[in-house]
């Protein structure tokens, strides 16, 4: 793991296309990896990574007579 390539939030919320607020009120919530030495947030991509990773969803499509619904499942 390379901490010298860490993230501020700001950078951390652009790498995953987030607001900055919404990155820092779901830090604990969402299990989401940082470092807070000294009262900051720091982020590394790798970590952020494996974290995408494990929070994507499967889009699971049925089709009901013509119409077809989306159903979302987790994995």
């Amino acid at each position: 793991m390379d901490f010298a390539n860490r993230m501020t939030t700001q950078q951390a919320a652009q790498y995953l296309g987030v607001s900055p607020d919404w990155l820092l009120e779901n830090l604990e919530l969402k299990n989401i990896p940082y470092y807070k030495p000294a009262n900051r947030y720091y982020f590394v991509k790798e970590q952020l990574d494996q974290w995408l990773e494990t929070t994507r969803c499967k889009n699971d499509y049925r089709n009901n007579g013509n119409k077809q619904k989306k159903k979302v499942v987790l994995v």
